[in-house]
Parts: C-alpha cells; sequence; structure tokens
C-alpha cells in the first residue's frame, strides 16, 4: 500500500515537470514504476533465500559498498549535482550506492555481532572494532556530503550494538564521539543540513519539499494519518518478527531493517514539520528515488525471510509447564 502511494503521489508532484521538460507527464512514474519491479524482484529473491546464508554473503555485500560509495568520490565516474558526490550513472539510469550501502552494513554488522557475542562489551574487541568498522562507511557517507543517510547508519548500527549486550558508557561513548565528529565535518565543509525535494536522488533538487506537500494537499490530515499508520503497522509487524527470530543473526538482522525503515521516517517527518535539521532523507517507500526503492523493498525481503525460517512451534506435550 505504500508502495502504490508512492506511485501515485510521485505522478501528482511530476506530471507537469515531465511535460515541460521530457514531453510527457508520465516521464518520472514510469521509471519510478521500473524501480519498483526492480524491488520487487529483490524482495522476492532475499524473501526466498535462508537469511542464515547472508552471513556468508555479509563481507563481499560490504566489499561492493565501499567500493562504491569510493567511486562517487573519484572525479569523472561520480556525478556531482549541487555540490554533491552520491551518484554512478549506469546508462540512462543513476544509482546511489549509499542507499545499498545501509542493507549492507545492517546484514554485516549483524552477523558480526552474533558472532561476538562474548566480546560486546569489552572496549578493544567489542568498542574499538565497531566504531572502526561504522566509522569507515560512515565518514565516506558524510564526506559526499550526505548527513542523512550518515545519521541513520549510526542510529541504526548503535541500536543494534546496544542490543547485542553492549553497555550504556560504550554507547554513551560511541553517541558524544559520533556527534562531535559530525559537527566537525559539518564546519569544515560548511555543510548544513537540508531537505531535498521530491528529485533530489535523481535529478536536481529544487530545494523544497515536495512529496510532503502534495501528500498533505490531496488527502489531508486523515490521509496522512492512514499512511503513518501503514508505517506503524510495517514497524509493529518488523518487531514481531525479531522477537520470534530463531537466532542472534536473525533478530539483529530483523531489528536492523525495522530500525532503518523507522529512523528514516520520522528523520523525514521532523524535517518536514520541521521539528528536527532538515536531513534530505526520503520517505520510505513513497519519496522518489531508484536506489533508495530497491534497497528497501530488498530489506523487507531479508525481513519476510527471517519470518518464514522462525523455529517452528514445539508440539504441546514438548512445551515448558
Amino acid at each position: 500500500m505504500l508502495l502504490v502511494t508512492g506511485l501515485l503521489t510521485v505522478y501528482t508532484a511530476s506530471f507537469a515537470v515531465g511535460y515541460l521538460e521530457f514531453g510527457t507527464t508520465s516521464y518520472f512514474v514510469t521509471r519510478q514504476a521500473i524501480y519498483a519491479l526492480v524491488g520487487v524482484a529483490a524482495l522476492v529473491y532475499f524473501m526466498r533465500l535462508d537469511y542464515r546464508q547472508l552471513r556468508h554473503l555479509a563481507a563481499p555485500m560490504m566489499v561492493v559498498a565501499l567500493l562504491g560509495l569510493l567511486a562517487v568520490l573519484i572525479p569523472g565516474i561520480g556525478v556531482e549535482r549541487n555540490g554533491a558526490r552520491r551518484w554512478l550513472e549506469l546508462g540512462p539510469f543513476t544509482v546511489q550506492p549509499s542507499e545499498f550501502a545501509k542493507l549492507a552494513v545492517i546484514i554485516y554488522i549483524s552477523a558480526w555481532l552474533a558472532g561476538r557475542r562474548q566480546d560486546i562489551n569489552r572496549f578493544t574487541f567489542g568498542f574499538v572494532p565497531f566504531v572502526l568498522m561504522v566509522s569507515v562507511i560512515g565518514g565516506l557517507v558524510i564526506i559526499e556530503p550526505d548527513m542523512g543517510t550518515t545519521i541513520i547508519i549510526v542510529l541504526t548500527t548503535g541500536t543494534l550494538f546496544f542490543v547485542a549486550g553492549a553497555p550504556l558508557s560504550h554507547l554513551a561513548l560511541l553517541m558524544v564521539s559520533g556527534g562531535l565528529v559530525s559537527y566537525g565535518m559539518i564546519i569544515l565543509q560548511d555543510y548544513r543540513l537540508r531537505l531535498d525535494s521530491l528529485l533530489s536522488l535523481e535529478v536536481s533538487s529544487q530545494g523544497t519539499d515536495r512529496i510532503s506537500g502534495i501528500i498533505g494537499g490531496e488527502v489531508e490530515v486523515v490521509g496522512i494519518a492512514f499512511i503513518m499508520a501503514l508505517y506503524f503497522v510495517l514497524l509493529y509487524a518488523g518487531v514481531r518478527v525479531a522477537a520470534a527470530a530463531r537466532d542472534n543473526t536473525g533478530m539483529l538482522l530483523s531489528l536492523g531493517v525495522t530500525c532503518w525503515i523507522g529512523y528514516q521516517t520520522v528523520l523525514y517527518s521532523g524535517g518536514a514539520l520541521r521539528a528536527v535539521p532538515l536531513a534530505g532523507v526520503p520517505l520510505p517507500f513513497i519519496s522518489y528515488g531508484g536506489s533508495s526503492l530497491i534497497a528497501l523493498l530488498a530489506a523487507v525481503g531479508v525481513l519476510w525471510s527471517i519470518s518464514r525460517y522462525r523455529p517452528p512451534h514445539l508440539p504441546a506435550h514438548q512445551a515448558s509447564p
């Protein structure tokens, strides 16, 4: 339902621009529909894949993510728009590696934390390597610059770190150090958090948040409340999948995907309401952008796989009293 709402919203928001610039009112919604089909294919693939196999794919996926984040920073390879290098061109389409890096880092960190249960609460073998891993990914993303994605990655991995057993002192140190580094990067790069427009992910930004305005104008308060309820149902389902997972890897993976969607929705909504700094992140499943949509649908496929491979109910005679 969120996906269909997104397609309708993209068409409503972009038909005039599509007609004026490309001669057809369906230019942007057609591209978004193509992205949606690719995303659904990714969802089906990951849904049918036993999530436990992702432990073996975690390292290769992280390497690919790092290479993609490095490639966008290379002049002549990365595409620069509005002073940011976040995209790679693949024929008529563009790819934003940082969106896929979210999924890769969730898979990698989940597998790593699940395998380090005895060392998570140790500073040398738990906190230090965790910070190094997250700092490499977050550092490459923030250089682009993309503060919103960096915030989501740090919040999501920090939540996983805490749930896996890290002490509150380590979590506090992580948040303080992350905040100081982020503030330093903002000052050094003269970069300010902003909310990109509907087309900011794949085409030039108009500097305003067109998606929230279109939704508000079309469906008003009741419609917005219904859309928020859809997100709540999805997040609630994700928490239930995490609670019923058959192992720590599944629990952390499902929680990571759920936190990603939740934090991104809150960050976008807060920015649209001017309650938090404008971060330029897309509204999950609704905002225009192929990379974000494909990555999110693939993540839902992982969530579905964890749900499918949860442990069966014990027979009555084996159940604990």
